[in-house]
């Protein structure tokens, strides 16, 4: 058995996770807060122990997770606290995320995808970046000078930014007018590269999403937070009603490094602003 029916609250006890529950607080809510994420059903790929999807739980949302469970450790934490009770809050599928539509057969009105990385695609570059010995040495010398902890590389044209993996979950789980909500390391990318932004918009305009909003951390670029908006062809939907103008976004989680405090982020892209 992969999936698991159970109680939020026996499941979060299970964990000693409090200080990273913590520093999901602000970042996830201020997500919450500004895209109305209240009450709506979720689902998320590659949660873990599901310290930042606990704020989605604590404000009334239904919660489907999926992660690979290598160790077969939260397997049987899970098997003791199994119920079969109809109202339980969460479901757990131990799975590999592409097997998805053996469990999964609703639409989600969220999509969130946090640390579930796209380096792979881009690991033979990122391997070459960093082998060339003169190209390193002069690296460390730009980094410590300015204090940026990224490389400088462009998105290369016609490469998809997301795996197919990612497109197909959203294509077939996301509902129409749903949420899509990814927290990324750009594989060495800066998230304001313009071929990576573009790239961003037409992978996801290509499964009937709209690009709302980019984010990165000032010191570090290449870890971003995008959000996209999967509307049904040939029909606007009113912006106001799905973002909180007063409700601003000044902080972002980065589950793969969590105890890390990020100082300061920018909005690198803008739908309502861009208007395109």
């Amino acid at each position: 058995m992969n999936s698991f029916e159970v109680d939020c609250e026996k499941f979060f006890s299970i964990f000693d996770i409090q200080k990273y529950i913590e520093l999901a607080n602000e970042p996830i809510n201020e997500l919450i807060n500004r895209f109305n994420i209240n009450a709506k059903t979720v689902l998320s790929i590659g949660a873990g122990s599901a310290f930042e999807e606990f704020w989605f739980y604590k404000n009334n949302c239904k919660l489907t997770i999926i992660d690979l469970d290598e160790q077969k450790v939260l397997k049987s934490q899970l098997e003791k606290i199994c119920s079969t009770k109809s109202n339980s809050t969460l479901r757990y599928i131990t799975d590999d995320a592409s097997n998805f539509k053996e469990y999964l057969n609703e639409k989600f009105n969220v999509v969130y995808i946090s640390s579930f990385t796209p380096n792979e695609l881009r690991n033979r570059t990122i391997r070459w970046f960093y082998k060339k010995p003169y190209i390193g040495r002069v690296l460390n010398k730009i980094l410590k000078k300015t204090n940026i902890h990224f490389n400088s590389l462009s998105w290369p044209k016609n490469k998809k930014p997301f795996m197919d993996l990612i497109e197909r979950i959203v294509s077939n789980c996301l509902d129409e007018t749903g949420l899509f909500i990814f927290q990324s390391y750009a594989s060495g990318v800066i998230a304001d590269d313009e071929t990576y932004v573009e790239s961003i918009k037409k992978q996801l305009k290509s499964i009937n999403v709209r690009l709302l909003e980019v984010y990165c951390f000032k010191s570090y670029p290449n870890i971003h937070l995008i959000i996209g908006l999967k509307e049904p062809p040939d029909h606007f939907i009113q912006m106001d009603e799905i973002i909180k103008k007063n409700s601003k976004i000044t902080k972002f989680h980065s589950r793969g490094m969590p105890m890390i405090k990020f100082q300061g982020i920018q909005k690198i892209y803008d739908f309502v602003e861009n208007k395109n």
